[in-house]
């Protein structure tokens, strides 16, 4: 029996507990336990990873990324304090010169009261342009309508109307290019960098810095300065595109993305000073244009000229060499970053304005180019090739100086593969020898030496997140190796013959590659597979050049170009026109709209791919007399 106070009252508050549930009105301290949700065994086995993967993670990442944001927020005080300067400052001048508009107001009255000393009622009390605004002023009309009226009219109403000088319309003051320091960067800190920051840059997209932006992903450059709508950064972001960016997370506001937008078209600039001098040399340029089309006559004003865009090169002169005979084209490379074309000359590489197809300098090598890439941010320049007297000779170029970063040699004859990796730290070279070389662009040391192949080696191509290196041979073998190791990751068995070219399309482990027989396969290099194969023309295949949206332009035969879809092989679009000539070297425009191609007799032929028709075609070495080789045999 219970007989202590406390346990009599407890069992009175049970029994009145347990009454109310019976009819339904149990406290809801008291209801019963809901049952924990239910969540898929994978999602909890999905945490556990995310968990272990975080856990795995050494302090010194942790502590790298606190140190990163410790800048961002010393960078975001630092500015706060100079715009509190800058108010400051503001602030001052503003009282200086409402100072100073007073003591004109002073000056006007007493000039204004001695002029009426002088000559009384001779002179207007107001000036015209003062009647004008006062005439359009609506709370004086106003004013004047609710005034009474007198017998005698004014001097002011008997005087014959004097009509107000027109005012010119003020032009809208032109919006400051936004910059990447100040305007763009903390979009991207607020809803990118969480996925695309140096520590996980999901896609290799890194959107932490100026240069990692413009550096783009593994796909390639995503931003086209001076193009947003064809920059895949913003059509991401814009959700003209998939994949949606952010991803999981609304789209950026209308105002992020117009700045966002005006920043590329206003060819992104990195701070302040650098969008005050775009601001002032698209102002420059648009003046003079207007000056232009007033001064030509109507014919000229009405014609669209192709103006070539001057190239910062600072190169050292060297004498332009010509050929004997018209020779095959044999080398084109496009820059990523601006229209600056390379392309093998005679025992030169020439560097040719895109736009206006003129000769800018030559770069001396020693022997035959046989290939051309420019370096992800365009500073760098790797020729390949030699000939029998210096052997296969790679040589790496600073493009602006046109000095010579790192030179390597392999074998007693001319290289036909060399390709550069996307950090730039690494170079593949191939050829007669059967063999690879990977070599450190610092020092040229060896990283490791690749023996699979049975037949010349043609082709080697990294991908565009540095994680694959493929190779490709005469006897139509292609193999795909960790870059890194040069450890075995597949062998790709597609074509009759040999193997012509071969690049990483789209995503990184897509490869296209392309055979003499005339067929283009793609592969998903992770697995081994082919997932495709489509007839480019007929035989032989020749050139490959990829594409920034995913697409692969190919040549074979006679001069058939195809545009082809990476992920499934199919034709892009309307055909393209037949060059009706072996192409012997393929290059890209960095905005994806033109096509060079260098022809067997040696001609530039530039191709419209957007109204798919050829816009300039032209021998690109002149014949004569070739002078004394002043390449570097060394």
């Amino acid at each position: 029996m219970l007989s202590h106070p406390l346990a009599l009252r407890a069992s009175r508050s049970l029994s009145f507990a347990l009454l109310l549930a019976l009819v339904g009105l149990a406290p809801s301290g008291l209801a019963q336990e809901e049952a924990p949700p239910r969540v898929p065994e994978h999602e909890l086995e999905r945490l556990e990873a995310l968990l272990h993967d975080l856990r795995a993670l050494g302090p010194t990442i942790w502590e790298a990324k606190l140190a990163r944001v410790e800048r961002r927020i010393a960078d975001h005080r630092a500015r706060a304090a100079q715009l509190r300067a800058q108010i400051e400052e503001l602030s001052a001048e503003l009282a200086r010169t409402e100072a100073r508009a007073g003591a004109a107001e002073g000056e006007l009255t007493e000039l204004r009261a001695l002029a009426q000393h002088v000559h009384p009622g001779e002179l207007p009390a107001v000036s015209v342009r003062a009647k004008a605004t006062l005439a359009s002023d609506p709370a004086i009309q106003v004013a004047r309508a609710d005034a009474p009226a007198t017998g005698a009219p004014s001097a002011e109403s008997a005087a014959p109307a004097v009509p107000p000088a027109p005012m010119p319309t003020p032009m809208p003051a032109p919006q400051p290019v936004p910059n990447f320091a100040e305007h763009v960067l903390p979009i991207f800190e607020a809803a990118c960098t969480v996925c695309h920051d140096d520590a996980d840059a999901k896609g290799g997209q890194d959107l932490s810095s100026y240069e990692a932006t413009l550096r783009g992903g593994s796909s390639g450059a995503t931003v086209l300065a001076g193009n947003a709508d064809g920059s895949r950064l913003y059509r991401l972001s814009a959700h003209l595109e998939e994949p949606f960016m952010p991803k999981g997370r609304s789209q950026l506001g209308a105002r992020e993305l117009e700045t966002l937008k005006r920043w590329i078209d206003g060819g992104a600039p990195r701070d302040a000073a650098a969008a005050v001098a775009a601001q002032k040399a698209a102002e420059a340029a648009a003046a003079s244009e207007g000056k232009r089309k007033e001064e030509a006559p109507a014919e000229i004003a009405g014609a669209e000229a192709e103006l070539a865009t001057a190239l910062a090169l600072d190169l050292p002169f060297h004498a332009l060499r010509t050929a004997e005979l018209p020779a095959p084209l044999a080398a084109l490379a496009h820059s990523p970053i601006e229209p600056l074309l390379a392309a093998a000359g005679v025992e030169q590489i020439l560097l040719v304005d895109a736009r206006s197809r003129e000769i800018l300098g030559a770069l001396p090598f020693p022997g035959r180019v046989t290939r051309l890439q420019f370096s992800r941010d365009g500073a760098r320049l790797l020729a390949a090739g030699g000939d029998a007297s210096s052997g296969g000779r790679a040589l790496l170029f600073d493009v602006k100086s046109g000095a010579v970063v790192t030179a390597a040699k392999q074998g007693r004859d001319q290289l036909f593969a060399a390709a550069l990796s996307p950090g730039q730290s690494l170079l593949a070279l191939g050829g007669p020898t059967r063999r690879v070389q990977a070599l450190r662009t610092a020092g040229g040391e060896e990283l490791y030496e690749l023996r699979a192949h049975g037949d010349w080696i043609l082709g080697c191509a990294f991908s565009a997140d540095g994680n694959y290196l493929a190779t490709g041979d005469r006897g139509g073998a292609a193999f795909v190796w960790q870059a890194d190791t040069g450890r075995d990751v597949s062998s790709l068995r597609g074509h009759e013959g040999a193997l012509a070219s071969l690049a990483f399309c789209g995503e990184a482990n897509t490869l296209v590659t392309l055979g003499e027989d005339g067929f283009a396969c793609g592969w998903d290099v992770e697995r081994g597979t082919r997932t495709w194969r489509a007839r480019v023309g007929e035989p032989p295949g020749t050139a490959l050049s990829p594409l920034e949206d995913g697409s692969v332009l190919a040549s074979a035969g006679k001069g058939a170009l195809v545009r082809l879809a990476a992920k499934d092989g199919k034709p892009q679009g309307q055909p393209l026109p037949e060059l009706g000539t072996w192409i012997a070297s393929l290059a890209v425009s960095s905005d994806g709209r033109s096509a060079y191609a260098g022809t067997a007799t040696g001609e530039l032929v530039v191709v419209d791919l957007g109204e798919r028709k050829i816009r300039a075609r032209a021998p690109l070495v002149p014949l004569g007399n070739p002078p004394t080789s002043d390449a570097p045999r060394g």
